[in-house]
Parts: C-alpha cells; sequence; structure tokens
C-alpha cells in the first residue's frame, strides 16, 4: 500500500490532467485502502496498459473509481476489490470465441485522429444484429467491444480519458428488436467500465424502438442516463462531426473517414500506440528545447546569474508525461495487448485507422 501511495505521488502533477484538490486527497486515501495485488489485476486490461508501475496510470484508475463511486474511497476500494476479481474470473475474450458476433459486422471502432476531440467512436448498427445468442456470448462481445474502444482513450487529446458511442437506430426492424443485449450493453458499462462513456448518441430511433427503449431504459445507470442523446437525421450527424470532427465520424454520418470494423481496430491498436509514443517523444523533444532556450534567454538577461540559470535549466529538464503514455513503460506497453479482462489475437491485415 505504501508503494502504491509513493507511486501516486511521483505521478502527481506529471500527467496531462490535473484532479482537484479533493480529489488528489480522496485518491491518495483510497489509494492507501488497496493492496497493491488488486491493483495488479488490472495489469494488461485498458484500465492500466502499461500495468502497477504506470503511476500515472495506477492515480487515474484509483480517481475512475473514486468519481464512479461520489467521492466514497470506502466505496471505491470495495469496488476495485470486486472488479479485480471480475476480470481473474472472466478469462479471455478470443475472436474465436464471438466469431458469429463479429461476422455480422454490426460494431465499428474508429481510433482518435488528429484534428478531433481525441476520443474513440464506437459504433452500433443496430439493423445488422441478429438476436439468439447466449447470455455469455453477449457479455463476451459487448466487453471485447467497449475494452478496446477504452484503450484508445490513452492518448495526450483526451485527458478524461472518455469516449462516445453512437447507436445507428436508422433501418431497424422487429427482427432487430433484443431488449437483453441493449440492457446487458449498459449493464456491462456501468458495472465494468466506470467513467468512460461521455455520451451515447441513439441516431434516427423509428417508433419501433420506443416500445423496447421502455423496457430498458429503468435498468440503466441513472448517470448514464443523463448522457444519451437522441438525435435525428441531417442535425443530428452535423452535431456528431461538430463533437468529434470528421476526421473520427465516418462518410456515412457527415464525417471524412472510412468506418474501421472493431475486430481491426483491435488488431492494429499495437502500431497505433506506437505511433503515440512517437508523437510523444517528439513533443517531449520540443518542449525541453523550449525549456532550454527559455532558461538561456532568461541566463543572458541576468548577468551574474549565469550558474543559478544553468541550475534552473537542469531541472526543468525532466521529462513531462502525456495522460496514460509514460516513456519509462514504452517496453511495458508494447508487450501488453487487449488481454486481461479482454484480448484478441493479432492477425495481420490490411489498412491502418486513421
Amino acid at each position: 500500500m505504501q508503494r502504491m501511495r509513493g507511486l501516486l505521488r511521483s505521478a502527481r502533477g506529471g500527467g496531462s490532467t490535473q484532479a482537484e484538490p479533493d480529489e488528489a486527497a480522496g485518491v491518495e486515501e483510497l489509494a492507501s485502502m488497496v493492496a497493491p495485488d488488486t491493483i495488479a489485476a488490472f495489469a494488461g486490461s485498458s484500465e492500466l496498459p502499461s500495468g502497477p508501475e504506470a503511476a500515472d496510470e495506477a492515480r487515474q484508475l484509483l480517481g475512475r473509481y473514486w468519481r464512479a463511486e461520489k467521492g466514497s474511497a470506502a466505496k471505491a476500494a470495495k469496488r476495485l476489490q470486486e472488479q479485480a476479481a471480475w476480470h481473474r474470473g472472466f478469462g479471455v475474450v478470443t475472436e474465436e470465441a464471438i466469431a458469429a458476433e463479429l461476422a455480422s459486422s454490426k460494431v465499428k471502432l474508429q481510433p482518435p485522429a488528429a484534428g478531433s476531440s481525441g476520443r474513440p467512436l464506437l459504433i452500433v448498427k443496430a439493423r445488422l444484429h441478429k438476436p439468439g445468442a447466449t447470455p455469455q456470448a453477449i457479455n463476451q462481445f459487448i466487453c471485447y467491444c467497449l475494452e478496446a474502444a477504452c484503450h484508445y482513450c490513452w492518448n495526450a487529446d483526451n485527458p478524461d480519458g472518455k469516449m462516445v458511442a453512437l447507436f445507428d437506430l436508422g433501418g431497424l426492424r422487429v427482427k432487430n428488436l433484443d431488449a437483453t443485449a441493449l440492457r446487458a450493453s449498459f449493464t456491462m458499462l456501468a458495472q465494468h467500465f466506470p467513467e468512460r462513456m461521455l455520451g451515447v448518441w441513439m441516431l434516427d430511433a423509428p417508433t419501433i424502438f420506443w416500445g423496447l427503449w421502455k423496457l430498458v431504459e429503468p435498468f440503466v445507470d441513472a448517470t448514464a442516463r443523463k448522457n444519451i442523446h437522441f438525435v435525428n437525421g441531417k442535425a443530428g450527424r452535423a452535431a456528431l462531426v461538430e463533437s468529434l470532427g470528421p476526421s473520427v465520424v465516418p462518410l456515412e454520418y457527415g464525417g471524412s473517414t472510412a468506418e474501421v470494423p472493431i475486430e481491426l481496430a483491435a488488431q492494429q491498436l499495437d502500431s497505433w500506440r506506437r505511433r503515440q509514443q512517437q508523437q510523444e517523444q517528439v513533443l517531449q523533444s520540443a518542449q525541453q528545447q523550449q525549456q532550454q532556450q527559455a532558461d538561456e534567454q532568461q541566463a543572458e538577461e541576468q548577468p551574474g546569474t549565469v550558474a543559478d540559470g544553468v541550475e534552473a535549466g537542469t531541472a526543468h529538464k525532466g521529462q513531462p508525461r502525456q495522460h496514460g503514455l509514460l516513456p519509462a513503460h514504452a517496453e511495458a506497453l508494447e508487450r501488453h495487448s487487449l488481454r486481461a479482462a479482454c484480448s484478441s489475437p493479432s492477425r495481420a491485415q490490411a489498412g491502418e485507422p486513421s
């Protein structure tokens, strides 16, 4: 526990986001209540992709659960323990295990792109859904999709680590209606992926959907209900593009990019991470050069304090860490793919996500 608190202290102020004072104190208290093996259970998952040694990731993991439990460290600690047990027991979700669901091509995952909000977009095309899967298969598929999307939340342009989901309800027919699957989606999100969803967009809901929604809505978490937006037509698509950026939203919805099947996005996660790390290194180098130039200029403007200026320049040469991407753990990050709670074997495919 002391080790975890030390990691949190070393990470404070080093990420791209700064916690409010109350949250910082709450997370510190929570860290003192959580055993190291509880945190270790999240290693490699979208909650802690670089492992327990990644201080910034550990701090943000604890922060999400602290916020999810409305600032109660005791409740957050209990929930973390329960979630750790779930990670250990749920097992690994392979593409083979959910092959039937993947074959429908009903889910797309648009990775963050340059010039966007930095958030991934998870798209569910309801008209392609075929009810009848077992509860286990449904939960495995939902977990696979959410886990992949949450991995893409770790980037410098996404300080709160949240994503957006779009349920495309256009063309929905009675044969596609599935209250069990829709309810399971919101349950999985609320129970196992807290503080990860910024908003859910329901696009072009037909009349037949409202009967289904009346059955499902009472089981949707109250906080999640506040973030569900029903939109229609061109205006709805335009709002989506404005919110996320055209480089993330597919052409079908008014954006400028191609759709990315969920399994392809999962397989290309490692290459996307490498690009993120390269961009981070370039940014860090530029920041260091700027700081060095500023220190040198200050020293020139203040004769007689050259030694102090050199010391100040040295003190500012520490590498700033971006959200969830710690250079010290780059090698560990490369080793981790979609495993722990959910993972998928890598298969070489052509094309890269935006």
